[in-house]
Order: C-alpha cells, then sequence, then structure tokens
C-alpha cells in the first residue's frame, strides 16, 4: 500500500511549526527561530512536539492526482490544528478585530456568523454548525483561498482537519475517520477527495455562499452576527497577521503547475473571484470587476446562459453576484489568488473584459 510519509521530521519540525505563521522561507535559521518565539507564546518546541504525530501517513493506493506533486508544508498531520465546534460572541464583546480585518462570513437562514482571517491564519480548517446545517469554513493561507463548504457528503456528516501536506502549494484537507486507513485527501481548491477512499468512490464537496469582506462591512451588514471567539483552546498571537511578509512580495514558497501563458494583467497572488451556477464555474480578477464598474458600482456579464449582476463596493473591495432574475438566490462563491486558480482550475472561464483577450 502506498502511502505519503513525513521525511526527517525532526529536522524541519522547528522550520515546519514557521510556516504556521507564514514566516518567509529564504529567511535565515535564527530569524525563524525569533519569529516562532514570538509568535507562539509560552509553548516550546518539545511541547508543541510530544503533541504531534511525527509519523502521520495517508493512504493512496487510489489517486486521481500524481502523489509526487504533494509536498509536506512542514508541520505535521494536525500540526495546524482545526477547529470543531469553536465558541463565538456577539458584536458587542468583540475587542480584537480592527475595522478592515478581513472575515469570511456565512448567512444560513436567520443567521449570521464570521470568521477572521485573523483567526483561520492559525487553524485554516473550521468544522461548524449553522441553523442544523453542517459545513466547513476553509482558508489556505499560501493560495488566500477561502471556500466554504456543506459537510454532508454520501449521507454522512463529515469531520475535516489539516493533513500537513500540500498540492500545488494548496492545503490538502483530510477526513477524520475512526480508522485512520479509512481516511481520505481532499483538495480544497478543486473540492474534491484526490486520495483514498473518498476519491475511489468519487466524492466532492458543495460549495456553499459565504463572503470574503471587512469586519467594518459585515457587522454593518449584520447587527447580530456571531464572531469567532479567541478562545479556541490553543495559544496563538491571533492579534497579530500571521503572513503579511508573504503576501507582500509575488513570490511563492513552494512548486505549482503552470497551465498556458499566464496573462500580463495577472500577478501570481492577483486576487480573483470564482463562482459557481448549475455546475458551472467562472472567475474575475477583483482588478478586472473594479475597472469595469459603471456609475452605479455593478458589472453585468452572463454564467450558464443566466444574465447576472456583479456589485462591488470601492472601500471594501466587498463583491457580490446576484441573478439578474432571481437576485434573492445565493451564487456560491470562493476567493484564491490567480497561481492557485490556474494550477488546480485550469478549465475555468475567466472573465475578460472589453479589449483584453
Amino acid at each position: 500500500m502506498k502511502k505519503i510519509l513525513y521525511s526527517d521530521f525532526s529536522k524541519g519540525l522547528l522550520a515546519g511549526i514557521c510556516l504556521i505563521i507564514a514566516t518567509y522561507k529564504l529567511i535565515s535559521y535564527q530569524n525563524l527561530k525569533t519569529e516562532y518565539q514570538k509568535n507562539i507564546k509560552s509553548v516550546s518546541i518539545a511541547q508543541v512536539a510530544s503533541q504531534l504525530d511525527i509519523t502521520p501517513s495517508f493512504d493512496t493506493n487510489f489517486s486521481h492526482i500524481n502523489i509526487e506533486e504533494i509536498k509536506s508544508g512542514g508541520p505535521a498531520k494536525d500540526g495546524i490544528p482545526a477547529l470543531t465546534n469553536p465558541k463565538f460572541i456577539n458584536v458587542a464583546n468583540v475587542d480584537y478585530l480592527l475595522p478592515d480585518d478581513e472575515i469570511i462570513g456565512v448567512t444560513i437562514g436567520n443567521k449570521a456568523k464570521a470568521y477572521p482571517l485573523r483567526i483561520l491564519d492559525w487553524h485554516e480548517i473550521v468544522n461548524d454548525n449553522i441553523n442544523d446545517q453542517p459545513i466547513v469554513v476553509t482558508y489556505c493561507p499560501l493560495c488566500k483561498s477561502a471556500l466554504v463548504f456543506d459537510r454532508h457528503v454520501d449521507g454522512k456528516t463529515l469531520e475535516f482537519g489539516v493533513s500537513g501536506l500540500l498540492w500545488n502549494s494548496n492545503v490538502l484537507m483530510y477526513d477524520r475517520q475512526n480508522d485512520p486507513h479509512q481516511e481520505s485527501l481532499w483538495s480544497q481548491i478543486q473540492m474534491k477527495a484526490v486520495t483514498g477512499p473518498a476519491a475511489e468512490k468519487n466524492h466532492s464537496l458543495e460549495l456553499l455562499a459565504s463572503k470574503v469582506t471587512t469586519w467594518k462591512k459585515w457587522k454593518t451588514m449584520h447587527h447580530n452576527t456571531e464572531v469567532l471567539s479567541l478562545d479556541t483552546g490553543f495559544q496563538r498571537r491571533y492579534k497579530s497577521k500571521a503572513y503579511v511578509s508573504y503576501f507582500s512580495t509575488d513570490q511563492l514558497m513552494f512548486p505549482v503547475t503552470q497551465h498556458g501563458l499566464q496573462p500580463k494583467r495577472f500577478k501570481n497572488k492577483e486576487p480573483m473571484v470564482l463562482i459557481q451556477y448549475n455546475n458551472i464555474m467562472k472567475a474575475y480578477a477583483l482588478k478586472d470587476i473594479e475597472n469595469q464598474i459603471n456609475e452605479n458600482d455593478y458589472v453585468k456579464d452572463t454564467i450558464a446562459n443566466n444574465e447576472i449582476c456583479i456589485n462591488y463596493d470601492r472601500a471594501s473591495k466587498f463583491t457580490t453576484f446576484q441573478l439578474m432574475d432571481n437576485k434573492e438566490h445565493p451564487i456560491p462563491v470562493a476567493t484564491m489568488f490567480w497561481f492557485s486558480l490556474n494550477a488546480l482550475l485550469p478549465e475555468v472561464e475567466i472573465y475578460s473584459p472589453p479589449g483584453h483577450s
């Protein structure tokens, strides 16, 4: 049985833990150590190591992808701890968010919840329930990819964890099972199982409607929103922004597959928005939307032969997509960098504004 094993974990443990805070990989060892000590307070390397399974493996006897392209991100399986049924607080008790801080917002029925990226930087996955709907909020800082899924798959409610593995610089999630040999790896951006029993059954995830916007914008729209609490059970510097150095350059940390020629107007880390309707996907560069909006701050386009309206708020860069003939019907939206969209969803149509090809 083929397995993915973490090699020489003892040598890579310190660097791996530092990747949790996205310390740039070309920084010197001493700087990594300093950054680690600064960002994980009162937790020693020995304490962290004692909590990690340093020899995790996943069955890849069946795989939709080339397993040679799967890379260790540094931390071991669950070294970046996913949250399950976490605590929430109300708006009045939120004192750790700034107006421009980004959150992933989800509304189901009459209930709204906000998942700040400050917390997701450290956990990447939140298994939650909203109005009895099991959801998983996922965020990969390396791709700045935010996708929310229904956790119901094939009649079961799954719980996801962070595998510690990457494919095309994107997090590979895994489904927690009583028997670890039955666990499968799932691609966040491809929204499906890529290795293991679930991949063999061609299981995929249903993308749900969500919004990535600022805390100021979200709480204005949802006065009664609940917000993910800092009381996660883990000691992390949630009030710091962990990936500032990584976001400040266009350089990537891990190898990715390049499909075709990159449009000259797109950088590797060009912010993109992906929408899905009737199983058809289409992607938009935020800057293309911003450049095309009219005096009423919207753009018209089509997907799956349906006319849509794209509303754009210049201040928060908040984008919403609505069907012209049914504006109450939410269109599932995901956000990510261009390089990850190109590597993992190369067949998706890219919106081309007038004058571009």
